[in-house]
């Protein structure tokens, strides 16, 4: 895990390959939970300088779970390489106006919807 903060605001979180308990335990990666408390977070101002977020290669509860991710309005970066996001994950981040950076490596993105989205990311 890597934490960048600048003055009190965090400013990147870097959660790549990362898992909550032991392998196979019941609690196996980044939880649905655990996304929509950083989501939370997030709506009530307490992110707003959230500038990168990476969860490349987490074992992530689900799409669904991802998808609110896009209450995270200030994100620059976003890497869900090697996830489990798919198309509905990148229609729910379609608010993200900030996002210039975008990785969607090894994912279920389709092309379509991909090619869909905004040419800034």
């Amino acid at each position: 895990m890597a934490l960048a903060v600048r003055g009190r605001q965090l400013r990147a979180l870097g959660l790549a390959g990362c898992r909550t308990a032991p392998r196979g335990g019941p609690e196996d990666g980044v939880t649905n939970a655990a996304l929509a408390a950083l989501a939370h977070c997030a709506a009530a101002g307490r992110l707003a300088g959230l500038a990168a977020l990476d969860l490349a290669h987490c074992r992530l509860a689900n799409a669904r779970g991802l998808a609110v991710l896009g209450a995270l309005v200030s994100l620059r970066e976003l890497s869900v390489a090697n996830t489990a996001a798919g198309d509905a994950s990148l229609a729910a981040w379609g608010g993200l106006t900030a996002l210039t950076r975008l990785n969607l490596d090894s994912t279920a993105v389709t092309d379509r919807h991909a090619l869909s989205m905004p040419q800034r990311w």
